[in-house]
């Protein structure tokens, strides 16, 4: 099917967070790849728990483009991104763009904010 549309770029976004969907989009990627010459974008919160190290090297590996979700400040990172395990998200995307650095500091990766009143008054 995608050798019949012009498609080069995928991005991957949506409502929710993508990379809960890992397996599924690495399929997707080496299907692509095995087409033809393809660019990658992810829109992710970059919490990946303990597959951060296999999921960060996959994205700098197949040059994804990133964009990083960022709340604001980390108390409210925190308030608007609860994770079950209690632990802080705003940590975890620390941890994960400093190993985005750490693997490939040439790497492009942006911060995308959601703007809220609440983080516009902090």
């Amino acid at each position: 099917m995608l050798e019949r549309f012009p498609i080069k770029e995928i991005s991957f976004f949506g409502n929710g967070e993508p990379l809960l969907y890992f397996d599924t989009i690495k399929k997707i990627v080496e299907l692509a790849k095995s087409k033809g010459q393809y660019s990658f974008t992810i829109c992710t919160n970059s919490v990946f728990g303990n597959r951060r190290s296999e999921i960060v090297r996959f994205l700098v590996e197949n040059n994804f483009y990133m964009q990083i979700s960022i709340d604001g400040y980390k108390a409210i990172q925190d308030k608007q991104r609860p994770m079950a395990n209690k632990r802080s998200p705003s940590e975890e995307v620390e941890k994960t763009i400093e190993e985005i650095i750490d693997v490939d500091l040439d790497k492009f990766a942006m911060a995308r904010f959601t703007l809220t009143k609440e983080a516009f008054d902090h």
